[in-house]
Formats: C-alpha cells, structure tokens, sequence
C-alpha cells in the first residue's frame, strides 16, 4: 500500500471517530491515538492541523498540500507553524516516516 493511500485511510478515521465522539476534541484526541502519532506532540493538533499532518506526503510541496485540501498556501503554512511549535520529534518528516512506517505495517497484516 503507497504512502499517499495509507494517509487517505487515516483521513478517512475522522468522520468514524466524529460519529461516535460528539466532541471534537474527544474525536481528534482518538485519532492522533489511533495513529498512534499522540507521543509526538505536547498538546493536541486541531483538527486542519491534523488534516494537514495527514495530507503531507515526503517531498511535497505547501501548494501541493494547499491544493489538496483546497486552501490557500499561507494557511497551510500557518498550520504547519502551528504543528511544529507542538512537536516533540525533531521534524515533522520524522512523524511522516514513522506514520508511513507504522500504517504500512498495521495495514500489511
């Protein structure tokens, strides 16, 4: 499975997760879980950081992002400033590698 549909997968937990916690934090808070990406932040992402987190993909650019979430290059940007000043990992392409690596695994079973 490529990197980009382990990613669409993980985007796709969201809506679940919303179904059966009412509350949004509650919902992304079982997300980051689910993907087991929680240790890698001191607070919580919102729920575009998460979506952004998810749409990046190695050697992408903020416009590639930006045109996949349908939003502009400086929110993008805004987000990811958001999500490095949460992160624990030395990177958010250390997050990348480990959720390309974990997923690949979870979804190779």
């Amino acid at each position: 499975m490529c990197f980009g549909s382990i990613n669409l997968v993980a985007i796709d937990l969201l809506p679940l997760y919303k179904q059966f916690y009412p509350k949004k934090s509650n919902a992304l808070q079982h997300v980051m879980q689910h993907l087991n990406i929680a240790q890698f932040f001191f607070e919580p992402l919102s729920e575009k950081e998460l979506l952004c987190l998810l749409h990046m993909k190695p050697h992408q650019t903020y416009k590639n992002v930006a045109r996949s979430m349908h939003l502009s290059i400086k929110t993008i940007e805004t987000h990811i400033a958001h999500i490095q000043n949460k992160l624990k990992a030395k990177s958010i392409a250390d997050i990348l590698a480990f959720l390309r690596n974990y997923q690949g695994n979870r979804y190779a079973n």
